[in-house]
């Protein structure tokens, strides 16, 4: 049985400026001066699938995402909302390169629907309509998307200007409708994604994204169940190179104590 996911139509890169030296304002000056990529036409892209993989992703077996999840945290001095609208940005740019390298293979006959899942138990619509084939929901997301990331309502421009209350609540939304891309792709794609040899980029995009939601409690852990076990897996890897980490940083503290008192 599929198990129907309606969604609602109400509210529900590091901090540059911070990095740079520079305050919040900077930040926003960043974002207001980059703005986002309008989508790309799909209809207009005539390469092959391999030449468009090469072509958007570039072809890497693996991207070192050794240190990844500190590059989600807020940088000291830059205001969360600030840091959380900037990075969702960048979310956002990944997204809006990957999804026209699918359109070779993810099209209106083979994903008539917009599912996930092993057993396509999860259907995700775009509201106001009874059923969305993959291509028209990543499609109408990434317009909506690009939409609201323009809105200064909704990221305002001015450092005078305060955040929109429902800022989390927008914002949530649009990281769960992030995050079914990715269960689409990984349930649905990920053999050809293997087979063209870009799989390590798609994977390093979902622990960026998995990593920023996980710091900030953008998603709920139900929310991530069409992925569970890959989230799993990523998450024990991130807390096994946390221990390894840790226990090398004490090896070498020890070393230091030791030189010092001449052992």
């Amino acid at each position: 049985q599929v198990g129907l996911v309606l969604e609602c139509t109400g509210a529900s890169p590091g901090c540059l400026g911070a990095m740079a030296g520079r305050d919040s304002e900077a930040v926003r000056g960043y974002a207001s001066k980059t703005g986002t990529t309008k989508i790309q036409s799909r209809a207009a892209d005539k390469l092959t699938t391999s030449n468009k993989m090469a072509t958007l992703l570039g072809k890497m077996a693996t991207i070192g995402s050794e240190g990844l999840e500190n590059t989600v945290k807020c940088p000291e001095g830059c205001e969360p909302e600030e840091w959380m609208a900037v990075k969702t940005l960048e979310v956002f740019q990944d997204l809006n390169r990957l999804v026209p390298a699918l359109s070779d293979f993810c099209t209106e006959t083979s994903c008539p629907k917009m599912t996930a899942g092993r057993n396509h138990e999860y259907e995700y619509m775009w509201p106001g309509e009874t059923t969305t084939s993959a291509p028209q929901y990543m499609e109408k997301m990434l317009l909506w998307a690009d939409e609201l990331l323009n809105d200064s309502n909704f990221f305002p421009t001015d450092p005078s200007a305060p955040f929109p209350a429902d800022f989390m609540d927008q914002l949530s939304q649009m990281h769960r409708r992030f995050f079914r891309v990715y269960a689409h792709i990984y349930h649905m794609h990920f053999m050809v994604l293997k087979e063209t040899q870009v799989d390590g980029h798609v994977n390093h995009q979902f622990k960026h994204w998995l990593y920023f939601v996980k710091e900030f409690n953008l998603v709920s852990e139900d929310d991530l169940v069409p992925l569970q076990g890959l989230v799993d897996k990523f998450m024990a890897d991130l807390a096994k190179a946390g221990t390894a980490e840790g226990a090398l940083a004490d090896a070498r503290k020890l070393a230091m104590v030791s030189e010092s008192e001449g052992c």
